[in-house]
């Protein structure tokens, strides 16, 4: 009953400014903008997201007159304006949230499915995946598509970029009307692990590994299914004492909101890897690069995280713990990934499981797998950015 009352007196509140925002928006969107300069927002949440975001900027910041600005809409857990020093960092301008949805941009870069129909419905707008292949899915819904992409009946986004045509078609075969929106230009997160390929023995080095120990990286994402909040502590207890026994080695990585936030509050796993360290866990932070942990493992042991569908462009075996019917997009890459690597039933099994990777394996699957999660590989800075400058130059001027 208090939440029904919080959202009633909240939907009292924030109507007035609704209405004068949508009275505001008739007037701005009359007429061309005529500037000498092209802003261009990024709208995200945490952090993360930014720097997701800000990754795509980069490559049309070279623009004369382009001038990227972030903001940040409200989110749980998150303070109002907590992104400001962010933004300066990356040497970017910061508005606040109310003032930013007032404004027309010439561009708006979305890094997740959030706040776009928040803004003026004739704003270019494109939303960069921060994923690939699908993933897991929360509440009975996909992840990737658990809100509407259509607003006042008409798409949310201009484009929307997708890593290869087989995720395309997947989304597409699920809903049509994305035919026209979603485009494909590779991903940049692959092509930068890819880049780091000839790079493994020095970054093995730089972590401590000898060339005779096998290197296993832990990679959890967030929810009730994953790694970490469901074995983590009794998995990577028995990793720590494999590692005093054998030539194993472990690279622990957890996604962001176990470090922050209101989720860490409940499941602070970052800090519980970080009290691993002493034992000799090697801990990925948020700020890390996580590309060199996978550059430096031989397999990874993983869930319905979507970096599953990233490893696997590397070739090396993955192991997945033993996921419940529902948790995993059927169709999508790590769905596939799941039905042809072996799973761990009970951290009890680790030996055992990783034993039997070096056994057998179905590379030739895997392979097949991997070469339909980037269709760009190495190419989609190019892409993205030619995308990126027509879209910019779509905007009324």
């Amino acid at each position: 009953m208090n939440k029904r009352i919080t959202r009633f007196f909240r939907t009292l509140l924030v109507t007035p400014y609704r209405l004068a925002l949508r009275a505001w928006w008739l007037q701005l969107g009359k007429g061309p903008h005529v500037s000498e300069k092209r802003d261009v927002l990024l709208c995200a949440e945490t952090e993360m997201m930014a720097t997701y975001a800000d990754a795509a900027a980069k490559l049309i910041a070279d623009q004369a007159g382009v001038l990227i600005w972030l903001t940040q809409p409200p989110s749980p857990g998150m303070k109002s304006g907590a992104l400001r020093g962010l933004a300066e960092s990356m040497g970017h301008r910061f508005v606040s949230y109310a003032l930013a949805r007032a404004q027309w941009w010439d561009l708006i870069i979305f890094p997740e499915y959030r706040a776009a129909d928040r803004f003026h419905p004739d704003i270019p707008k494109v939303l960069v995946n921060h994923f690939l292949g699908g993933g897991k899915i929360i509440d009975g819904k996909e992840y990737r598509f658990e809100r509407s992409l259509e607003h006042l009946g008409r798409p949310l986004f201009r484009r929307i970029f997708d890593a290869s045509f087989s995720s395309r078609d997947r989304a597409v075969a699920g809903d049509p009307a994305l035919k026209d929106v979603i485009t494909v230009v590779g991903d940049l997160r692959s092509d930068r692990l890819l880049s780091l390929r000839g790079q493994r023995d020095q970054i093995r080095a730089e972590y401590g590994f000898r060339p005779d120990q096998t290197v296993v990286l832990v990679q959890s994402t967030w929810g009730r299914q994953s790694i970490m909040e469901r074995w983590g502590q009794q998995l990577l207890e028995e990793a720590l004492r494999l590692q005093q026994q054998s030539p194993l080695r472990f690279i622990a990585s957890t996604h962001p909101l176990h470090w922050s936030g209101r989720r860490a509050a409940e499941h602070p796993y970052g800090e519980y890897l970080l009290s691993l360290e002493p034992q000799g866990l090697s801990v990925v932070r948020p700020q890390d690069d996580w590309a060199r942990s996978m550059i430096a493992s031989d397999l990874v042991i993983t869930d319905n995280t979507s970096l599953s569908a990233t490893y696997c462009q590397l070739g090396k075996p993955l192991i997945f713990i033993d996921l419940p019917i529902g948790t995993i997009p059927p169709g999508s890459t790590v769905d596939r990934l799941y039905h042809i690597s072996p799973h761990l039933h009970d951290p009890q099994d680790l030996e055992a499981t990783i034993a039997s990777v070096s056994l057998e394996y179905p590379y030739d699957r895997l392979i097949q797998i991997a070469s339909e999660v980037n269709s760009f590989p190495g190419k989609a800075a190019e892409k993205m950015r030619h995308e990126l400058l027509a879209l910019l130059n779509s905007s009324e001027s």
